[in-house]
């Protein structure tokens, strides 16, 4: 990771390695409150169950930032490049975690 750019100092400070055992529970707690949001029919409940899945979604993303970095990184040695193919990858992985 590059010293100079504030994103990869950012994830680094933040980021703690999940345990396989957290992402598994993480990602069960995820599937659970989108099958309690797809049947929700009050207001209060859908936004409710959306907050959680936001603040859900955010932390699962969060833990596998470090990886996108990673593979940037032995992709390209490039800062311009890199920083492309971090976004591009935080995309996927945003997208990943919504398909599931």
């Amino acid at each position: 990771m590059d010293a100079i750019d504030p994103y990869f100092n950012e994830v680094r400070a933040i980021h703690v390695q999940p345990t396989a055992a957290e992402e598994h529970a993480g990602f069960t707690a995820y599937r659970a409150l989108r099958a309690q949001r797809n049947v929700a029919v009050a207001p209060a409940e859908v936004r409710r169950l959306d907050a959680a899945l936001a603040k859900l979604r955010a932390h699962l993303v969060q833990g596998y930032l470090p990886f996108v970095i990673g593979k940037a990184n032995a992709r390209s040695r490039d800062l311009e490049l890199r920083r492309d193919l971090v976004g591009a990858g935080n995309e996927g992985l945003m997208e990943s975690v919504n398909r599931y």
